[in-house]
């Protein structure tokens, strides 16, 4: 232990001195520490150096460790085994009145949004049957009989349709239930204003469709770069 103190006061003196003092001890001592000094100080200043060599090494295998690339496909397929097929949890639902008012309230595309949230709620994440990312924008993974894939552009359009015709079901429902008003005033601005929600407005399809598909992203979406383990592939 003594051999340690000794080469950390050597070092310790000579990075302390003043410059007046080194050159007092120049003077006394012809210029040179003694070469024993000299040893200790190189000793000490190795012992340093392989410290930090040592936490470097150990931050470039953490480093490697977060590198290690794994598809999401494959991350959802270990993760994610309990999650309901997407095509089921679709074939299943039907539109409740409480769904329908939200297009009546709102519009067309706010309340389709609203809609898919209540059919796709977060609070039961792991059997969550549709999964978005951060890391890839307006992309839908869904849930399969056997594995997790891309939702494709003409499957989302088919889903938001479903909801369409529903919608549409109830409307003329509503119309049919209603149909000894039609002469009233009040009764026509309502009907008007619900039928021009139920079709989508002044939107084109193709609007509606971006429109309803970014807003169920913004919802989905969670962050990767939370699982830390992994470099992930899409």
């Amino acid at each position: 232990m003594k051999v340690y103190y000794d080469r950390h006061v050597s070092a310790c003196k000579l990075l302390h001195q003043t410059k007046k003092e080194r050159a007092d001890i120049i003077e006394i001592k012809a210029d040179t520490p003694q070469v024993r000094e000299l040893y200790e100080m190189i000793l000490a200043l190795a012992e340093k150096n392989n410290t930090l060599e040592a936490k470097i090494d150990e931050l470039t295998k953490w480093a490697n460790i977060k590198k290690k690339r794994l598809h999401v496909k494959e991350w959802l397929d270990q993760h994610y085994t309990d999650a309901v097929a997407f095509d089921a949890v679709i074939a299943a639902t039907e539109l409740t009145d409480e769904q329908y008012e939200f297009v009546c309230k709102y519009d067309y595309i706010e309340g389709i949004i609203m809609i898919l949230k209540t059919i796709f709620p977060l609070d039961d994440e792991s059997s969550l049957s549709i999964k978005a990312f951060d890391q890839k924008d307006n992309t839908f993974f869904v849930k399969k009989e056997d594995n997790w894939s891309v939702l494709s552009t003409s499957e989302l359009e088919n889903m938001i349709s479903i909801i369409g015709k529903s919608l549409m079901t109830k409307f003329v429902n509503w119309q049919t239930k209603n149909k000894h008003r039609l002469h009233e005033d009040s009764y026509t601005e309502v009907y008007t204003s619900t039928l021009q929600k139920v079709i989508g407005g002044n939107y084109t399809r193709e609007q509606s469709f971006t429109r309803i598909r970014r807003g169920l992203y913004k919802y989905l979406k969670m962050n990767l770069k939370n699982v830390i383990q992994f470099e992930f592939m899409f």
